[in-house]
């Protein structure tokens, strides 16, 4: 399940009050988070998965999460995104990474390095470097193996976004 929220009308105001309901291991989290976007986009991500769990199982658990996974073993996956005015969360039974990035001009230098034919390109490469790598916890800057991950690309041109999600198959 994929879930997509432009954050740009909500306030990190109205989301601070939340914090206090939350594990202390959260609260202890977001309390030392100081950039405002970033904790707003973690704090909504946070609610997304406590929501995504809700809508899967039946009942609201509010799980600690380190490096993006779950630590609770509750049978689901979550992996988490943000970008500037944007929070995805996929959530699934199977282990699962996931990036968004908004489309923008990238150094000619990034372009090489990921040996794409132009920004676009690079920016969707980069997404499922990055997808490969939440899935797996290390850097995988080679080529994909198709024959190990399932990754899906979405473009949605409307908002100027890329996003990818890594599965292992089998």
């Amino acid at each position: 399940m994929l879930y997509l929220l432009d954050t740009t009308d909500i306030s990190l105001d109205d989301l601070v009050d939340f914090i206090p309901y939350f594990p202390n291991q959260m609260q202890e989290k977001f309390s030392k988070i100081k950039n405002h976007i970033y904790l707003k986009n973690s704090l909504l991500a946070y609610l997304i998965v406590i929501f995504g769990i809700k809508k899967i199982v039946g009942y609201y658990f509010f799980p600690t999460i380190i490096k993006g996974k779950i630590t609770e073993d509750i049978g689901i996956h979550v992996s988490i995104s943000h970008t500037n005015n944007y929070v995805a969360v996929v959530m699934s039974l199977d282990e699962v990474g996931l990036d968004i990035e908004e489309k923008r001009q990238v150094s000619d230098k990034f372009i090489k390095k990921l040996n794409a034919s132009n920004e676009n390109d690079a920016l969707e490469k980069w997404t499922k470097y990055e997808a490969l790598y939440k899935l797996n916890n290390k850097t995988i800057l080679s080529d994909f193996d198709t024959k190990k991950y399932s990754i899906r690309t979405i473009h949605l041109d409307e908002n100027e976004l890329i996003i990818s999600i890594a599965n292992k198959k089998g």
